[in-house]
């Protein structure tokens, strides 16, 4: 409704609403509205991959459908790169999933190849999707980043908001042809990565990777402790997905800026490693793989 009616009923007022011509929904940008898109589609799946009620299973279908549109329409490349790589890792680790994400692609490619001639001529081929000079920029603020680290490599410059904005200018240089002036047209490094090394030096940006690589590692003992609920081991796959596009997307994007996404993304880490009592006779009448089931998952 915002991008085809101009309806504006959720759209924040309190913030400053930026990439205009790009849906954002109740977010201030495309970014964190195409993660929080992203989000819903997989927990939909992860849903609709457990339910056996027929029609419970094509509403979140529906719903799903609903939120890939969305994330389409943010326009935005991150979120879309992320969501790739998730349905890759749902494709490989829930075979559920696989007849119908594989009858999803195949239409795709059919969709693109029949509408090819109207995705070049179109302003999300010609504006977004081959605009080059946000990347120009993003390897500026990089060589930047790479000189503030050496000028101060332990500690780094310190935690704050607009710390990086704030003696960026000192740093700024021209780099494998690319001019220093395309790194003043953005503020944050849009690499969540670099502005944790450049604000909290390498003793920083090692606890934060430390941090990941023990998520990434709780997450794969769930998925194989065969003493878990299968339901819990189901959802350690998509809440897996969910965690890898953060990483990935935060390679693009200052994620430290999107309170919801990174809030749902964590909190939902937290619920699939905490203690999980027995299923109820309710959840067991409505799912395919209750803890009374001998079927594994």
């Amino acid at each position: 409704s915002q991008i085809y009616l101009g309806m504006g009923l959720f759209v924040p007022t309190w913030v400053d609403v930026i990439n205009e011509g790009r849906a954002t929904g109740a977010f201030s940008n495309a970014t964190e509205f195409g993660v929080a898109c992203l989000i819903s589609m997989l927990f939909c799946l992860l849903l609709q991959s457990y339910v056996k009620d027929k029609a419970l299973w094509v509403l979140l279908l529906v719903l799903a459908v609903f939120a890939a549109f969305g994330l389409f329409l943010c326009k935005t490349r991150a979120p879309w790169l992320a969501a790739v790589i998730c349905m890759m890792i749902v494709f490989v680790h829930d075979r559920h999933q696989r007849p119908m994400m594989a009858t999803a692609v195949g239409l795709g490619i059919c969709a693109i190849f029949v509408a090819l001639p109207f995705i070049v001529e179109s302003e999300l081929f010609k504006y977004r999707l081959t605009d080059i000079r946000p990347i120009y920029a993003r390897i500026s603020l990089y060589a930047s980043g790479v000189l503030i680290l050496l000028d101060h490599p332990i500690l780094g410059i310190g935690m704050g908001r607009n710390a990086f904005q704030a003696v960026k200018g000192d740093y700024l240089i021209s780099f494998m042809g690319i001019s220093y002036d395309e790194g003043q047209r953005t503020g944050p490094p849009h690499n969540e990565w670099l502005g944790i090394m450049t604000m909290t030096g390498l003793v920083g940006i090692s606890l934060y990777i430390a941090i990941h690589v023990k998520i990434l590692s709780r997450l794969k003992e769930i998925r194989r402790d065969a003493t878990l609920t299968p339901f819990q081991r189901l959802m350690a796959i998509y809440v897996t997905a969910i965690f890898v596009s953060q990483i990935v997307i935060s390679m693009f994007v200052d994620t430290g800026y999107l309170l919801y996404t990174t809030s749902a993304t964590f909190g939902a880490v937290g619920i699939v490693s905490s203690r999980w009592q027995r299923t109820s006779d309710w959840m067991q009448d409505c799912c395919q793989f209750g803890p009374a089931s001998k079927e594994k998952h």
